[in-house]
């Protein structure tokens, strides 16, 4: 999932460089561009009054980049044959609760809280600002040496 990589050229560097030992060989990378409609919200919730004081030195482990940058990477990394798949996912939760649990399983943002409460508080007014279904865009890249 390169979307955690925060040195994306030396990590596709050195995925050509043990690839391009083997001519016939092949990967399958994933990663995540911004989905904006999550992304959106959860900023424009850090920046609530109350929010700013625990977000003033959160760095975002996330790294994002579009599809033509991605590609701008890959064929300047020397990949080849380079095919991107993109997938649009939605998905739909039935409640509240069951978002609230999806995003703190995964959402780096959680945490900066120490109470649960903050949890909640911090959902409830990031629920504010989103929807209960939340499309998810994937890149698939398959790629030679």
């Amino acid at each position: 999932c390169l979307h955690w990589i925060a040195d994306l050229n030396s990590a596709l560097k050195n995925i050509y460089n043990l690839l391009n030992n083997n001519p016939n060989s092949q990967i399958m990378l994933l990663i995540y561009p911004r989905a904006t409609e999550l992304w959106d919200a959860v900023e424009a919730t850090t920046k609530l009054p109350a929010w700013q004081k625990y977000f003033k030195n959160f760095i975002n482990p996330y790294n994002f980049v579009t599809k033509s940058q991605l590609i701008n990477e890959l064929q300047n990394t020397g990949f080849k044959n380079i095919v991107l798949i993109p997938r649009n996912y939605q998905r739909i939760y039935l409640s509240h609760e069951n978002l609230f649990h999806s995003l703190k399983s995964w959402l780096p943002h959680f945490k900066q809280f120490k109470t649960l409460t903050d949890e909640y508080t911090f959902f409830n007014d990031f629920s504010i600002n989103s929807h209960l279904s939340i499309g998810i865009y994937l890149i698939y890249a398959l790629l030679t040496c």
